[in-house]
């Protein structure tokens, strides 16, 4: 940043330099939030990634348009992803720069030639263009995180922003941000109440009956150490798992030992799950699975098993589960694996 006066600023006795750009978060934001050299920056890593593409497609055994596609997604799109709301104040001609490159990727995913109208590559591909997929991620991100219970003070000039006239607003990142929330209709979502914070076990367990069977399930991490665990009444089960695990992993761990452990439970006419795992929930829910499928598997022909004879309500969002937590954040700390799980990739 340019100085304001002549009088540099130390830290103790260091002086601070002031610089033009700064990279922070793996963002670059430099003084006058132009957001060139970010744009430059994604520019040069997506680049890099376009060849590993590129190499991907040898004639004689390249991989599967489909597999060229996933590459696209999780190795070259998730960059410009992390810092979407970022950019979305950026000069519609540097967005231009990041739109050429994924016209490239879609031209190597489908070897076409280069006359190939790009419109009809993107339906192919079912891959929309870099601008518009800014703007959603952007709008979708800042409506989440000012929609929270905490919001963070940065943002909130976004919805003090909301019902102002376009015309009122200066050319600005709010501005872009604002156009980006109407233009998906989230605006009225920022407007809407925060949502009330998770309901506590106390409170939970005030409504459920006496006759269910309540499982809480917890997973820890402690590179490369992995444990996984669930509390069911005054019993307590943990295991150390294969070490690399990841937190979804061990959380599916807990879930499947729940489950197995309920199977051979016959005096409770319901079964009652509490995970603070949502991504968890959403795996299980999937029908198409390329990853941790043995796990999901037996976890899926277990519920059904115990539903042929009781009811399995599975909750996520429950606050105050430290008794799973502290349990299997201990079993991290056993010499040996009791739980040997296929690593995902």
């Amino acid at each position: 940043m340019q100085p304001p006066s002549s009088r540099p600023l130390h830290l103790g006795y260091n002086p601070i330099e002031y610089v033009n750009s700064h990279l922070y978060l793996g963002v670059w934001i430099d003084s006058n939030l132009s957001f060139r050299t970010e744009i430059s920056f994604l520019k040069e890593r997506t680049n890099l990634r376009l060849s590993t593409l590129r190499s991907l497609t040898d004639k004689s055994n390249g991989a599967s348009y489909k597999v060229l596609r996933l590459f696209d997604i999780q190795a070259i799109r998730s960059v410009i992803d992390y810092c979407a709301p970022i950019p979305v104040g950026a000069n519609p001609t540097l967005i231009q720069k990041l739109e050429t490159t994924q016209n490239e990727a879609l031209l190597i995913m489908t070897n076409s030639p280069r006359w190939t109208r790009l419109c009809n590559l993107r339906m192919e591909c079912k891959i929309e263009a870099i601008q518009h997929r800014i703007k959603a991620r952007a709008a979708g991100i800042i409506a989440k995180i000012t929609h929270s219970a905490t919001p963070l003070p940065p943002l909130t000039r976004v919805p003090a922003s909301i019902n102002l006239h376009p015309d009122l607003l200066k050319q600005s990142w709010t501005h872009c941000t604002v156009k980006a929330i109407r233009l998906f209709n989230l605006d009225t979502v920022i407007q809407q109440e925060p949502p009330t914070p998770p309901l506590s076990l106390e409170f939970i367990a005030h409504l459920t009956p006496p006759n269910f069977i309540t499982y809480y399930t917890d997973g820890s991490v402690n590179p490369p150490k992995a444990g996984a665990a669930f509390i069911c009444g005054t019993k307590t089960a943990a295991w150390r798992i294969t070490d690399g695990a990841s937190t979804l992993l061990t959380e599916l761990v807990a879930i499947r030992e729940a489950l197995i452990d309920a199977k051979n439970t016959t005096v409770s006419p319901a079964i009652i799950i509490h995970t603070d795992s949502l991504s968890a929930i959403q795996v299980l829910r999937q029908p198409d699975r390329y990853d941790n499928i043995n796990i999901c598997s037996t976890i899926v022909n277990t519920a059904y098993q115990i539903l042929a004879r009781k009811t399995i309500i599975i909750h996520v969002g429950i606050s105050g589960n430290e008794r799973a937590d502290n349990a299997a954040k201990q079993a991290t700390n056993c010499p040996h694996s009791d739980i040997e799980v296929t690593l995902s990739h």
